[in-house]
């Protein structure tokens, strides 16, 4: 979390226009090649498990549905920008009705 806090603070230097998280140094949005590109580094350098970008987006969702008591499956679905609930439960992985194991990325192989 502090890294991507750090990140923008820096990105906010770039520019303050752009809403986008991940930007190249001109400001433009980072190709997502790129991006993939780097999250394999990462995984590499910290031995990460095998999972992709858009693999930690189902995480996080299945996180949030599964273990936020907090949270609605209508919030979690806000948080992930879906227009409709479905799409969110097709995120989870989950049935509502039994609670499923969520395997967390970050844990060593």
């Amino acid at each position: 979390m502090n890294l991507l806090r750090n990140y923008i603070k820096e990105r906010r230097n770039i520019t303050s226009e752009n809403k986008n998280v991940f930007l190249n140094r001109n400001g433009n949005i980072i190709n997502p090649n790129t991006i993939t590109h780097l999250w394999k580094k990462v995984r590499t350098k910290y031995k990460l498990k095998d999972v992709t970008v858009h693999g930690l987006r189902h995480s996080y969702c299945s996180m949030q549905v599964n273990n936020n008591k907090n949270l609605s499956i209508a919030d979690v679905s806000k948080l992930m920008g879906h227009s409709q609930i479905s799409t969110t439960l097709r995120y989870t992985h989950a049935n509502l009705t039994k609670k499923k194991e969520v395997i967390s990325v970050f844990d060593w192989k």
